[in-house]
């Protein structure tokens, strides 16, 4: 039999035997509004009897063992048009605070993370710095272009020249018959023996006399500041009037002048 709920017009399908051939309190599964509704059998007539004078009375029928309680509630009916989904049923369950996959806590707790990450990457650039200035030494050695990164961070003071040779040094004295004054000449030649671009410093000539003491000594610089590894750079310098004392020669290299 098809049941219509009063409230809110939702059409069900109920199997009549369910009701026990008796009025019964129904709920409506939608809008859960209850009604007594009786079976529909209930309210036909009987039929006339065909031949009452010779029929016999018929036999008393009893009646079905009434329910337990008649609010009792019939099993759920399905209605004839599909309920709208419970969109509740369709969404994943919610996280709880012990799942891994939960959102993180805002009680502070991942700044600290992030704190100790940033203090152990300080750390460890501490470490690394701290062993390239202890084995500068080894460094420069390994890597020669580490050098000139030393020098810039002023980790490393190396001599004037150092990577650099003074090789080749000639000199020469010219006397003019005319009473000129006397002009020494001294050549030479820069290379660099390092594995780096090196500077090439200002250069000194120094005349010593027998005891090893400067008696004349005179500064002079190249045309070119920087040697590559390999190349080579020749120099001529002059001086007029050398003193007589003079017995040798030094060209050695100076300190760059401070800007």
């Amino acid at each position: 039999m098809i049941l219509v709920c009063p409230s809110c017009a939702t059409r069900f399908n109920l199997d009549e035997s369910r009701l026990g051939g008796q009025a019964r309190r129904v709920r409506c599964s939608r809008c859960k509004h209850e009604w007594v509704q009786a079976p529909e059998r209930a309210a036909e007539p009987a039929p006339p009897a065909v031949a009452p004078e010779v029929a016999p009375p018929p036999p008393p029928v009893e009646p079905p063992a009434p329910q337990a309680s008649v609010a009792a509630e019939p099993a759920s009916m399905s209605p004839l048009e599909p309920e709208r989904p419970d969109l509740r049923e369709m969404l994943p369950p919610a996280l709880s605070a012990d799942d891994p996959l939960a959102a993180p806590r805002r009680d502070g707790g991942g700044g600290a993370g992030v704190t100790i990450g940033w203090i152990a990457l300080f750390l460890i650039v501490a470490v690394v710095l701290g062993a390239l200035y202890i084995g500068r030494e080894r460094v420069m050695q390994i890597w020669p272009p580490a050098t000139q990164a030393y020098e810039m961070l002023g980790l490393v003071t190396l001599p004037p020249g150092a990577g650099l040779a003074i090789q080749d040094i000639a000199t020469m004295t010219t006397q003019a018959e005319d009473g000129t004054p006397a002009v020494l000449s001294v050549k030479g030649r820069v290379a660099n023996i390092s594995r780096s671009t090196r500077r090439i410093p200002p250069l000194r000539a120094s005349l010593r006399n027998a005891a090893g003491e400067e008696v004349r000594g005179w500064d002079f610089g190249l045309p070119r500041q920087m040697l590559e590894p390999g190349e080579s750079v020749d120099f001529d310098t002059r001086l007029e009037t050398p003193p007589a004392e003079a017995l040798n020669l030094v060209v050695i290299f100076t300190p760059p002048p401070r800007r």
